[in-house]
């Protein structure tokens, strides 16, 4: 059954309306939600895509992030599913706290059912700052809400806490992953906990061009007849900074079990303003 904010166009829809009155606040001297702006000319894109951990870094106070892209998944089994777009709009209101809402992608399935999936929202708080030999350390609080396709989104809001950390280690190379607890609707209907983990090395390959390699797991809990086994899957990518504000990615991964997609890949953009 499908459902959603004001039509199945009203997900995307809303967050456009978000991302237009934001651009039309940007000239002034406070965002949209009234936060005074801080300068950003020494600052890049804190983009959280392209892999599937986030970013630990927060979007500037009083500014805003907007990104998404395309994926295709070759799946285990025959067939391949499409997911556009995936957006996620960001927004920092304090130094050390910032607010997201997204919307997780149109979802094209062959062969199978297509839909929308759900819309998402929740915070990104700065636990600490990276020290000489300490990571920076974020946490994201987020709700997964039930506004997408039952049959290819969840049937109840599902939510989920994650852990974002990340550490240079030299000029040209960064450590950083994800430790994330979300609470998903088994084939049964019921709720049971699911732990995912990431680790990526990230590459500074010019002023402009970056790249990056991650593992990532993610385990369900219960009776795996119900949740599913674990996956497990690599990728990695590219990330060009078109302008110190907008930046390009392109990505690609595949799955190292049987559970994981056999070959995935996406491309999508990030923007700071």
């Amino acid at each position: 059954m499908a459902r959603s904010i004001g039509g199945q166009l009203g997900v995307p829809g809303v967050l456009l309306v978000l991302c237009v009155h934001a651009t039309l606040a940007g000239a002034a001297d406070r965002s949209l939600l009234g936060v005074e702006r801080v300068g950003i000319d020494d600052v890049s894109v804190p983009a959280d895509r392209p892999g599937f951990g986030d970013n630990a870094a927060l979007v500037p106070q009083g500014h805003y992030v907007a990104e998404g892209g395309y994926r295709f998944d070759d799946n285990q089994g025959g067939g391949s599913t499409h997911t556009v777009p995936d957006v996620l709009l960001r927004t920092g209101i304090d130094p050390n706290v910032e607010l997201r809402v997204g919307f997780a992608g149109y979802v094209i399935n062959a062969p199978g059912h297509d839909g929308p999936g759900d819309m998402f929202v929740g915070a990104k708080i700065r636990l600490a700052d990276e020290g000489r030999y300490t990571p920076m350390l974020s946490v994201i609080p987020e709700v997964s809400l039930p506004t997408g396709d039952d049959e290819v989104a969840s049937p109840k809001a599902s939510p989920n806490l994650r852990f974002a950390w990340g550490k240079t280690l030299t000029d040209l190379f960064a450590l950083s992953g994800n430790l994330n607890f979300s609470e998903v609707i088994d084939s049964s209907g019921d709720y049971n906990l699911e732990t995912a983990a990431s680790l990526s090395g990230g590459f500074s390959l010019t002023t402009r061009l970056s790249s990056y390699i991650e593992y990532y797991g993610i385990f369900p809990s219960g009776d795996k007849r119900r949740t599913g086994r674990d996956t497990h899957a690599i990728n990695g990518g590219f990330a060009f900074l078109g302008t110190p504000k907008t930046q390009f990615d392109v990505y690609a991964g595949s799955g190292l079990n049987d559970v994981a997609s056999d070959v995935f890949a996406g491309v999508g953009i990030a923007h700071l303003w």
